[in-house]
């Protein structure tokens, strides 16, 4: 049986849950260490216990920049279902080994740690 490829599009629900303010960047760049964040795309600031919905398409690949506080991170997004992502598990890896990317959602989601965090 044939399968459809149209496009067609997902969610993704990103939500802090920490006590502090945080910010999403949408980056301009199209891979790690292509784009700081700074300078790039919209910001959305995110208030303790706000979400905001994006609508991406799927199988395309997303980064943004997480700041909360003084660390911040950048996370690449590619995923062909709604996804839920929360500040924490931005934040949740060993601060000091994340030069290395990691996906602490499963394979959707990848971070790496900027330079410059506290």
């Amino acid at each position: 049986m044939p399968t459809s490829t149209a496009p067609f599009e997902v969610l993704l629900e990103f939500t802090n849950d920490c006590a502090e303010l945080a910010t999403l960047q949408l980056c301009q760049g199209t891979s790690f260490g292509l784009s700081t964040g700074m300078g790039g795309g919209p910001v959305i600031r995110l208030d303790p216990k706000d979400s905001v919905s994006l609508v991406l398409n799927a199988g395309a690949t997303y980064h943004y920049t997480v700041q909360r506080s003084t660390l911040r991170a950048q996370v690449s997004i590619r995923t062909w279902r709604d996804t839920k992502c929360k500040v924490s598990d931005v934040f949740s890896g060993d601060i000091s080994h994340m030069s290395v990317p990691w996906t602490p959602l499963s394979q959707t989601v990848t971070v790496v740690q900027l330079p410059g965090n506290a």
